[in-house]
Parts: structure tokens; C-alpha cells; sequence
């Protein structure tokens, strides 16, 4: 847990430090618009449900390098995996329907694509409830198979020393 509350006040740091002042900036110059109030907090909402997702995908990278000499190449598929299915390097939508299919079944999507999609309004409140249903589905399932992978390699660590 404290890991996560780690993640939560990094991210409002990032928040106050980069985001609101780029956010501020993009407004004054007419680059991006608001969205209704409404759409905002459901936006902020997407936002804490996509850094709980993203955090367990960390945990489950982080106890996988357990087994590994090296956490470098892990955390380099990991990255790449989730930019690309995430929206975040294409938008999803512009995806071929097969690459659009299998970001569907992944939880990146709901990391990236669903709170962008809320702030820019492109969602009706029906594919906004089914969204935040996939990632609460996917927050309870990647926090049950971390604790899976955690209780096996708990029992292989070998701590020596005083």
C-alpha cells in the first residue's frame, strides 16, 4: 500500500508541477477546450482507476524480476506492450480491428485511452459505466494474480546477512 500512496502523490505532484501549468498554457493559446464539469470529474475519477491499474502492472513487473538477472529487458517489453496498447503511441480507434480487438482485452486500454476519451468527451455515459466496470474488472484481477506471483516468489527469496 505504500507503494501505491507513493505512485497517488507522485502523480499529484506531476500534476501541479507539469500538467496544470502545460494545461494552463494549451487553453491561453487555444489549443485545447474544456470539457463540462461533468466530464471532468467522471475524467478525474478515470484517472485514479487508471493509476491503480498501472501500478499493479508495475507490482507484477517488479516481483517477475525476482526471476531475472536483469530487470532492464522486462521493463522494456512492459513498456513497450503498454505504450502501444495503452492509446498512448496510436489511438486506439485508428487501430486495425484485430489490434483494436486485443487492446480491448487488455487492461492498458483503461491506462490511457478511456480517461483521454472522457476528458475529450468522445464517450456516452453507456461506454463510460462499461468503462469504469472494465477497470474495476481489471484492478480486481491484476491485484489477485499480484498476490498470486507475491506469495511465490516470497517463498524463494533468500535474504543472508545481518
Amino acid at each position: 500500500m505504500q507503494k501505491y500512496f507513493f505512485r497517488i502523490g507522485k502523480l499529484i505532484t506531476e500534476i501541479v508541477s507539469w500538467t496544470i501549468p502545460i494545461f494552463i498554457g494549451a487553453i491561453i493559446l487555444g489549443l485545447i477546450k474544456l470539457p463540462t464539469l461533468s466530464s471532468f470529474l467522471l475524467f478525474i475519477l478515470s484517472i485514479l482507476g487508471a493509476v491503480t491499474v498501472s501500478y499493479f502492472v508495475e507490482f507484477i513487473i517488479g516481483i517477475l524480476t525476482f526471476y531475472t538477472v536483469s530487470s532492464w529487458g522486462l521493463q522494456c517489453f512492459k513498456q513497450a506492450i503498454v505504450t502501444f496498447f495503452s492509446g498512448s503511441l496510436v489511438p486506439i480507434v485508428m487501430m486495425p480491428a484485430v489490434l483494436q480487438n486485443i487492446s480491448h482485452a487488455l487492461p492498458f486500454q483503461s491506462m490511457v485511452s478511456f480517461p483521454v476519451s472522457i476528458y475529450l468527451e468522445k464517450l456516452s455515459y453507456t461506454e463510460i459505466i462499461y468503462g469504469y466496470a472494465n477497470q474495476f474488472f481489471w484492478i480486481i484481477v491484476l491485484a489477485l494474480i499480484s498476490k498470486i506471483i507475491y506469495t511465490v516468489a516470497i517463498k524463494k527469496v533468500t535474504i543472508a546477512g545481518g
